[in-house]
């Protein structure tokens, strides 16, 4: 018999043994050693070392803590999600440990486990509260958004009064106000959130009222609280509670002779919240402002606020309440608003020469001055502010062109920002765009000087013509536009040939082209643009300012059509959609877009759709308007077999599938869509790809829709639907399965009236009721059921449902009960009230299930 001290211990004794280092019984000491071989940085283990020392101090079971590291350092996701479900509690708190000094390199693990932890911990307050702890810390050191992910985890899990348990322990810390706020608004409609959060207002506690803020702010963004509801669900006397004791506090502190004094009678939780900024006030001031922009409030809300937000701007010159009040003038007295219009554009004034081009409050000031400044007001700024607007950084631009096209109404300033074009200046292409917005022209004086401008050589540098190109000709005075657009018109003709500033000069050909009426100097600019294509085609505004001048042309007349230069670019299109860049793809399909018109029946176009078909990944994934209408326009029966033999290709990669269904859609949208059926069906059984097979699904999914908006009947096609779809079902690959779900559900809602779509819809009903016991596909099959009961009627398929409710097997009865629960829930309400339930299942069916064997 051997020692005792050389036995090994049973795998019973050591389980035992984890399972109690695991939940603290046993505390097992730490081991630092294997930091060393991980792949860490120093800094990174260091940092790591602290966090064991902290964890082993809080008692953590040193087994999690060194499975989670190794699992967290190797990314081995799998182990570490399963660790995360086992030990969530502990989990949060290692994570939680490891956000006191986190790595920007953790971020997405830690994210990662966060989420899997919060939705696998047990119902409790205090893992409420370690959850919204730890997502605090995780989006404040690593920038990581988990609001959302916080909401969601501790509703579907935590029951009401627990969660208002959880708030009322974290209330008093205003760092975790807005997840408070989140998870009170999402009770809100419970007995005991309405009271609790009615009880919030009443207390005089600076967190009670912030959160009281922060949770109708999130009620109203959930809809919960609106426009029609707000005047009996948001209290009047609240927010005059809120505004008046702000206001109050704001005038006791500049009274007060010393910010140290306390009042003997005051509480030191009373001194702290006066000596603390009033985030109270900024709170509801923002909250307010974007109420009045989203329309929240009611009328009889809006004056009362629009009353209490003047008195604070009047006595504390209130930025946040002008900004807030900028939104409701038309709410105050007349009086009053102009008294406010005057104070506000001095106040904005003063603040426009205190702060920087890039101040962070520069964003604030040009929203209020775009809401109050007309073109008569906007001169008290002076023209010092003039400049800071159009020096201010990081704002809307829309919003600065609006403010500015206010200014050039003015006749006093006008002629200062004339100046600055004239000058060239960083700022004149915001001028130009104010000039065109306002319909303001330039003075007869200046235009000469203007002309001389645009011809200027280095005019590409300071004006970026590309983007505004008409305003720039629209502002020109109408007597004079066509004179000087053909005189610019032909100088940018004859520059074209320069090596540089090819944007700006193709934009102002495009722009000049629609004012320009000599048909010999249009076809001699398309010459010269055609030239310069021959010999690079990388500047995209060359095909905008040749599509420009072929419309006005053949406006002019059907002559050019005729041209040689015409049909030369319709045989040299395929070469420069090969050898142009993806950005340029969208203006050369605008330009053949509009060849096409005059030139239908042309063989050319059928390369044209063969380059376009080997480009379709080149092309930019969101711009997809005149691909999709060209490949659609082109499409024609001698070259639709060689199209799709070219898309194969994409068919076989499934990463290639959103490339390859636009191309399938236009081709279902021109009228053939029954080749595209003969394809897909041809190469879906020929591939043995699971994945592929699931692509070729979505692609005829996609077919189906697109038949169905352009109005084509795909009823001859039922029996080969049927085929793929009781092929697909038998797949061992879920994807496949669900494809052949969705495309089964489609096809109930849409090919029922015909014989064969009835077929079709039974036929479907008895393949898929073998498959319900699948989880994986329950949301997809409950589609099917839900389709076909509103199609074939409730009576036909409760003949289904009441074999499953009365099965011996418990699994099965639960499963056909919860269809019978969904399609009771969903269907029923249709019904008209006081008809008979032709779902009605007997009780002994439904209650009483035949359990019992034959004697």
């Amino acid at each position: 018999m051997e020692k005792k001290s050389n036995r090994t211990n049973s795998r019973a004794f050591t389980a035992l043994v984890r399972f109690s280092e695991a939940i603290g019984i046993v505390h097992n000491n730490y081991d630092y050693e294997f930091i060393s071989s991980l792949s860490f940085t120093p800094q990174e283990k260091a940092c790591i070392i602290s966090v064991m020392k902290e964890l082993e101090k809080g008692g953590t079971a040193y087994s999690t803590v060194h499975n989670f590291i190794i699992y967290f350092d190797k990314k081995r996701v799998r182990e570490l999600k399963n660790l995360t479900k086992n030990h969530p509690e502990d989990v949060l708190v290692i994570i939680k440990a490891f956000l006191e000094k986190p790595s920007q390199n953790w971020a997405f693990l830690l994210s990662k486990a966060f989420n899997w932890a919060a939705c696998s911990i047990k119902e409790a307050q205090p893992h409420i509260t370690l959850i919204i702890e730890v997502g605090q810390l995780l989006e404040h050191r690593l920038g990581i958004e988990i609001r959302e992910s916080i909401e969601k985890s501790t509703i579907s899990r935590f029951s009401r009064t627990i969660i208002i348990g959880a708030i009322k322990s974290l209330v008093d810390d205003t760092k975790y106000t807005k997840y408070l706020s989140d998870l009170l608004s999402s009770v809100y409609t419970s007995i005991e959130g309405k009271e609790y959060f009615s009880s919030l207002v009443h207390t005089n506690s600076e967190p009670h009222i912030l959160l009281y803020i922060h949770t109708v702010h999130a009620l109203f963004k959930k809809s919960i609280f609106h426009r029609l509801n707000s005047l009996s669900a948001l209290s009047i006397n609240a927010i005059k509670k809120i505004i008046t004791q702000q206001s109050n506090r704001i005038l006791v502190k500049k009274t007060q002779k010393s910010p140290n004094a306390v009042d003997k009678n005051e509480l030191p939780t009373e001194a702290s919240n006066r000596t603390k900024s009033p985030r109270v006030l900024k709170s509801f001031l923002h909250f307010l402002e974007v109420a009045f922009k989203s329309n929240w409030l009611s009328p009889i809300h809006i004056k009362v606020v629009s009353k209490l937000l003047y008195n604070l701007f009047i006595k504390n010159n209130n930025t946040r309440a002008l900004g807030a009040l900028s939104y409701t003038l038309e709410f105050l007295e007349e009086e009053k608003s102009i008294t406010l219009i005057n104070m506000a554009m001095v106040h904005i004034s003063s603040l426009l020469e205190k702060n920087g081009k890039d101040s962070l409050k520069n964003r604030e000031y040009l929203i209020i001055l775009h809401n109050i400044s007309t073109e008569n007001n906007i001169q008290m700024i002076g023209m010092s502010g003039i400049y800071k607007i159009l020096e201010m950084q990081n704002t809307p631009r829309h919003i600065t062109i609006s403010v500015i096209s206010r200014a050039v109404k003015n006749p006093h300033i006008l002629p200062s920002l004339f100046e600055e074009i004239i000058n060239m200046s960083v700022h004149a292409s915001v001028i130009i765009q104010a000039l065109h917005q306002a319909k303001v022209q330039i003075p007869s004086g200046m235009l000469q000087q203007y002309t001389l401008i645009l011809q200027n050589k280095n005019a590409y540098k300071w004006i970026r013509a590309e983007e505004y190109s008409n305003c720039i000709i629209d502002i020109l005075p109408n007597d004079k536009k066509e004179l000087i657009s053909y005189t610019l018109f032909k100088w940018a003709v004859a520059e074209i040939t320069n090596q540089e500033g090819h944007n700006y000069l193709c934009s102002l050909i495009a722009s000049c082209s629609q004012y320009v009426a000599d048909y010999s100097a249009l076809k001699e600019a398309f010459c010269s643009l055609y030239t310069q294509l021959e010999q690079s085609v990388s500047c995209p505004m060359i095909f905008t300012a040749c599509k420009a001048i072929l419309h006005k042309a053949l406006c002019i007349g059907q002559d050019f059509i005729n041209s040689s230069i015409f049909a030369k670019a319709v045989y040299r299109l395929p070469n420069w959609i090969n050898e142009a860049h993806s950005s340029a793809l969208p203006n050369i399909y605008r330009l053949a877009l509009t060849m096409h018109g005059y030139s239908r029946g042309w063989k050319a176009w059928d390369t044209v759709l063969f380059s376009m078909l080997k480009r379709l990944s080149a092309y930019a994934y969101n711009k997809r308007t005149e691909e999709f209408l060209l490949i659609k326009t082109l499409c024609h029966y001698r070259n639709i077999e060689r199209s799709i033999k070219i898309i194969d290709r994409y068919v076989d990669n499934p990463k290639m599938a959103k490339y390859n269904a636009i191309a399938i859609h236009a081709f279902s949208a021109g009228g053939y869509t029954k080749d595209v059926f003969v394809y897909l069906n041809s190469k879906y059984h020929h591939t043995q790809n699971l994945e592929n097979r699931a692509a070729i699904l979505k692609l005829l999914i996609l077919i189906l829709k697109a038949s169905t908006k352009a109005k084509h009947s795909y009823s001859g096609y039922l029996p080969f639907f049927t085929a793929l779809i009781e092929d697909s079902l038998k797949s061992s690959n879920i994807w496949v399965i669900k494809g052949a779900l969705s495309m089964s559900n489609y096809l109930i809602q849409n090919c029922y009236g015909s014989t064969d779509g009835y077929k079709l819809c039974v036929h479907i009903l008895n393949r898929i009721f073998p498959l319900v016991l699948n989880k994986s596909i329950e949301k997809e099959i409950l589609a099917v059921i839900t389709a076909a009961t509103r199609t074939l009627t409730i009576e036909f398929t409760s003949s289904y449902l009441n074999q499953g409710l009365s099965h011996p097997d418990k699994r099965v009865r639960t499963t056909y009960r919860k269809i019978y629960t969904h399609i009771n829930q969903t269907i029923m309400p249709e019904h008209s009230p006081g008809a008979p339930n032709p779902l009605e299942v007997t009780s002994f069916l439904y209650e009483q299930p035949i359990l019992k064997k034959k004697q």
